[in-house]
């Protein structure tokens, strides 16, 4: 019965935005050493070399992953990625012997990748808990969390220098503007600009 919205001046506060928190090697290092099972260190170390979410990373089939053209299908006709669109990940090779190994243990090709079993896929929750107390276990900052490997990934090509229209493609971004938090002007960049001035 309500003629006009009585909230509709009502402005919200604004939060300070921050970039995202990321783990260095050395860190993902220290975390992987805190976790027991080994299905969970291969699943965390595949967020951080794909930069995968961690759906994606759980929904993966050995069909989805050719190691002969060392690439990663992301998105098929059984799963559907946020952005709805296929994207194509090329593999590390810090990556590589690990996934072979990994699929070395499947029987066919609509297994699991990580799954608890061949046709059961473990539990996104389960597996953010178990990152979170590992990071914990590594005297690590409160504010990572899982999602962070994704950020770790983004993060570490923006501060090689990869383009950010690059970046946007592996990372499966709709939009460029969501890439643009991990564009990295170091210090000196700042400082050369500035020195324009003297």
């Amino acid at each position: 019965y309500l003629k006009m919205n009585p909230f509709a001046k009502i402005k919200m506060v604004k939060n300070m935005q921050t970039k995202p928190d990321f783990l260095n090697e050395l860190e993902l290092k220290r975390v992987i050493d805190n976790i027991n099972n080994q299905t969970i260190k291969n699943i965390a170390l595949t967020a951080y070399y794909t930069g995968c979410r961690l759906n994606e990373v759980l929904s993966l089939k050995v069909k989805n992953i050719d190691l002969q053209e060392k690439t990663i299908t992301v998105g098929d006709s059984e799963f559907m990625t946020k952005s709805k669109k296929q994207r194509i990940i090329p593999i590390c090779d810090k990556l590589l012997v690990m996934l072979g190994e990994q699929l070395s243990e499947k029987l066919g090709s609509n297994s699991f990748v990580f799954g608890k079993t061949d046709n059961v896929k473990f539990n996104p929750d389960y597996i953010s808990k178990t990152f979170k107390m590992a990071l914990r276990r590594a005297d690590l900052r409160e504010s990572l969390h899982f999602h962070s490997l994704r950020h770790s990934f983004g993060s570490t090509l923006g501060q090689k220098g990869v383009p950010m229209i690059t970046v946007k493609e592996l990372m499966g971004h709709s939009s460029i503007t969501t890439t643009q938090i991990y564009s990295h002007t170091t210090l000196n960049d700042m400082r050369r600009a500035i020195n324009n001035f003297n």
